[in-house]
């Protein structure tokens, strides 16, 4: 080729294009690069016009095609490289936005660009020959591709983890398998052993002939064993409503069981239940003493869904009881005469011994006196139970202030127990209404109890305070201390501690008993906290008055 760039026009033009995919001739004038000859697949590739073209420099028409000239895939590095190496120089993928007049908007096209220099007869580059083909179809196909295979490896590690977290479960599984066979297995044992409790508590309620019965505050009914039935003259299949249940007790106890259990149903009572009464079974109409225990459970609106319990014929219980009550009265009684001149024949002779300067003689005769008081405290003791429980103890119920019979309990200890340091708190006003005479026997057997079972010049405090609507008094010792096990029975009657530290305190067990008894009668509460080596308080409440 010469210098005659009209080689590219006309006939020779259509010759040199036909049958070729060569979509331009440029002139190697860098950085121009002149255009002289077009294509018709070029023009409709960049959507442009012969005119548009020809003549101009490639990156004066198309400027977007030179952005970064430093980029080593751009077109113009490509044109450098085969002006260079004098060889053609292929641009495999070319991105580029062209502007499409019709839609007003850009669209990215991909193509590829083959640069074939053409030198003149001095062997230098003066054409450079470009074919551009439109490859954006396999660049498309290439990305769906690239992004299947992506999500397709994205899929395949999901389901892998998929796969892993299954087996996971399945060994979960198979671990919760085996452990509700374990669990079923034991339950199985504890519904036999179930079985079993229930056969030994049936015959353990029939070999101690006991009534049992089930009642459901919901509906009503009222149900029990065949000895209940028995009393109430009822055949198995016989229901019983509470209102029938209540008719065979006696008329004089029909009101106190009622009351009873309507308070074992609120939740405050803690649902327990235990008294004793008077029934008339309908088969032999003759009156039989019962001990009712039971107990009523809640629901989580505090409202009870069962009541169930016991009743133990206890007549021949508490007629052995009578009569050893009334055996302790009438020995009692009978005692406290002799007992009475005793002390008084001691007086005088104690009189006497100390106009007589007989210092052995008074030292005796205190002893003496102070025998004789233990055993007119006992006998006392045991009248008051006697009459107690024989209901001829008279509770005097009387308006006062704590605040003062607290004083004179003080001034009385002071005076009696001089072997320890006993600690009054102030009282403020406290008005009851209830016994004070028996209130004051209650508060001195408490500190006469903490002297007798705390150690010589320790301390003991006592203290009444007002809590809820509650007087609260307690006496609070440095003892010995008392078990759990002791504890709950610590107010039974004739139940005493018996260990090595109380083998040397004399006692019958009567004192607590006495005091829990008249503090119930006046509606009130008793009870202990205690720490073995370190001591117990006791506590009582009374209700303060309006």
């Amino acid at each position: 080729m010469g210098d005659n760039d009209q080689f590219f026009t006309g006939a020779q033009f259509q010759t040199f294009f036909k049958n070729s995919s060569r979509s331009l001739v440029l002139k190697a004038d860098a950085p121009d690069f002149t255009i002289l000859a077009v294509s018709d697949t070029y023009l409709s590739l960049t959507h442009t016009q012969r005119d548009q073209l020809l003549g101009n420099g490639l990156f004066k028409v198309f400027p977007g095609s030179n952005d970064d000239l430093s980029e080593q895939n751009s077109v113009h590095s490509s044109f450098m490289r085969a002006i260079i190496s004098k060889t053609t120089d292929v641009l495999p993928v070319f991105k580029y936005e062209i502007y499409l007049e019709e839609t007003k908007s850009y669209t990215t096209e991909y193509w590829t660009n083959a640069n074939e220099p053409v030198l003149d007869d001095g062997g230098n580059v003066a054409y450079i020959i470009n074919t551009t083909t439109n490859i954006t179809g396999q660049i498309q196909k290439q990305e769906a591709l690239v992004e299947a295979e992506s999500r397709l490896q994205q899929l395949n590690e999901e389901l892998v983890a998929a796969n892993e977290e299954l087996e996971a479960g399945n060994e979960e599984f198979a671990n919760a398998f085996k452990e509700l066979q374990t669990i079923n297995q034991q339950l199985s044992e504890l519904n036999q052993q179930l079985k079993v409790s229930q056969d030994e508590v049936h015959l353990a309620v029939e070999a101690a002939n006991l009534a049992t019965w089930d009642y459901n505050p919901a509906t009503g009914s009222f149900g029990g064993n065949a000895l209940i039935r028995e009393w109430f003259g009822l055949q198995p299949e016989d229901e019983i409503e509470l209102y029938k249940a209540t008719d065979i007790i006696a008329e004089a106890d029909r009101d106190r069981v009622l009351e009873a259990i309507q308070y074992a149903l609120s939740y405050e009572s803690g649902g327990n239940y235990d008294i004793y009464y008077t029934i008339i079974p309908l088969t032999t109409l003759h009156p039989r003493i019962v001990r009712a225990k039971g107990k009523a459970l809640f629901n989580e609106e505090q409202i009870a869904y069962r009541f169930s319990g016991v009743l133990q014929d206890v007549t021949e219980i508490k007629r052995d009881e009578e009569r050893k009550n009334d055996f302790i009265g009438m020995v009692s009684h009978e005692l406290k005469t002799p007992i009475t001149s005793l002390k008084g024949y001691l007086h005088v002779l104690e009189k006497k011994a100390s106009n007589s300067e007989d210092s052995v003689a008074q030292g005796m005769l205190e002893k003496s006196m102070r025998q004789v008081g233990k055993m007119i405290s006992m006998i006392n003791g045991f009248l008051n139970m006697s009459r107690l429980e024989s209901g001829k103890i008279y509770i005097d119920r009387q308006p006062f202030d704590m605040a003062d019979l607290v004083r004179e309990v003080e001034e009385e200890s002071h005076a009696s127990f001089t072997f320890h340091t006993l600690v009054f708190a102030p009282v403020e006003p406290t008005h009851v209404v209830a016994d004070r005479d028996k209130i004051g026997q209650v508060i001195t057997n408490l500190i006469s109890n903490a002297v007798k079972y705390s150690p010589v010049y320790s301390t003991i405090n006592i203290s009444c305070v007002t809590e809820d609507k509650m007087a609260v008094v307690s006496v609070k010792d440095q003892g010995i201390g008392i078990t759990k096990e002791d504890r709950e029975r610590l107010f039974e009657r004739f139940y005493r501690v018996n260990n090595e530290n109380t083998k040397s305190i004399s006692g019958f067990g009567i004192g607590l008993y006495l005091c829990k008894e008249i503090i119930e009668r006046h509606k009130g509460s008793i009870s202990v906290k205690s720490e073995i080596e370190k001591g117990s308080t006791f506590y009582f409440t009374l209700p303060v008055s309006p």
